[in-house]
């Protein structure tokens, strides 16, 4: 499949754990950026590195959880089901939209056209084509989450996690397990962040004042 939609039978928190992970290399640079803005209430260094350990920690567990599903994927009845439910959802979304398709042929075309003025230096050209692959992509996950709201598909996803959670199971027994330990480290990682984000507007907010003085 060109677009594993799959992948929404895994709970959101895991699927997201990716992007926690990137969360908390953006946030090592705005720490950084913080404390030079101000001396007052530097960013600790051990803070940033704990986050970092937190998110590879994460994406660790992210990689193993993949490669369980991928592997309770080959089951003959789950990949039936998955075939099943992927003509499901393109039904949906075809009645949502009926130039879909063509809409994805031309976000394809974009990119291709995206990347040869890249090659080519040409900065407006880019600038143009990246704003209009990101109107098209938006609204083409606009259309899929239309789709996925649809009651006949949100009742197919349900069945599906049961029955792809069940086969992760008995791959792996550790599963629910490793389920439980990725939410927790993402609740400690976001928390964290949240502290340093605060952290950072309470130093900005002071840097003026002292400025001033």
């Amino acid at each position: 499949m060109s677009r594993n939609r799959f992948a929404v039978l895994i709970p959101l928190s895991v699927a997201l754990l990716g992007s926690a992970a990137c969360q908390a290399n953006d946030s090592e640079a705005d720490g950084q950026e913080a404390a030079e803005a101000s001396s007052a209430q530097p960013q600790p260094r051990e803070d940033m590195q704990e986050q970092m350990a937190l998110a590879a920690e994460i994406e660790e567990i992210n990689r193993q959880l993949v490669a369980i599903r991928d592997q309770a994927l080959q089951n003959p009845e789950l990949k039936a089901m998955e075939q099943e439910f992927e003509q499901q959802i393109e039904g949906v979304i075809q009645e949502i939209d009926p130039e879909n398709t063509a809409h994805r042929m031309q976000f394809d075309s974009l990119r291709v056209e995206l990347g040869a003025a890249q090659q080519a230096g040409d900065q407006e050209k880019v600038m143009s084509v990246s704003m209009e692959l990101q109107t098209l992509q938006t609204d083409l996950n606009q259309t899929e989450n239309a789709a996925l709201a649809n009651p006949e598909v949100a009742a197919s996803i349900e069945t599906l996690r049961e029955l792809l959670f069940a086969e992760m199971r008995s791959i792996d027994p550790r599963t629910d397990s490793l389920m439980n330990r990725a939410e927790e480290l993402g609740g400690i990682l976001q928390a964290a962040m949240a502290n340093q984000a605060a952290g950072a507007a309470a130093a900005a907010e002071a840097a003026p004042g002292e400025g001033g003085s």
